[in-house]
């Protein structure tokens, strides 16, 4: 029985914070209605960041949930990389930075 609800337990939380650096890289503000500026691999860059902040100031399991994430966040991203170099290119050619 502890054997299953740990395998159970480690595949919700794998859901739950599958791809979490992606999905912030992907999002669209709430207040202006504007898309982030969608990084090219930013959901894998928000992720280490995230970890390696998590590790030095917060508990640390927050990190570990970050790096657990990493894989789904690098699937994502490479998912969603035809959106994301299209706006890299786009703020490439208009000089903004993100």
């Amino acid at each position: 029985m502890t054997r299953h609800f740990v395998i159970t337990l480690g595949c919700a939380v794998a859901f739950l914070v599958a791809g979490c650096g992606t999905t912030a890289n992907m999002r669209t503000d709430r207040a202006t209605g504007k898309p982030a500026p969608r990084e090219v691999f930013g959901g894998v860059r928000t992720d280490l960041e995230f970890a390696t902040d998590a590790v030095s100031h917060e508990p640390p399991l927050a990190g570990i949930v970050a790096f657990i994430d990493l894989p789904f966040s690098l699937v994502g991203d490479v998912l969603t990389l035809p959106w994301t170099a299209k706006a890299a290119c786009k703020r490439k050619a208009s000089g903004t930075q993100p």
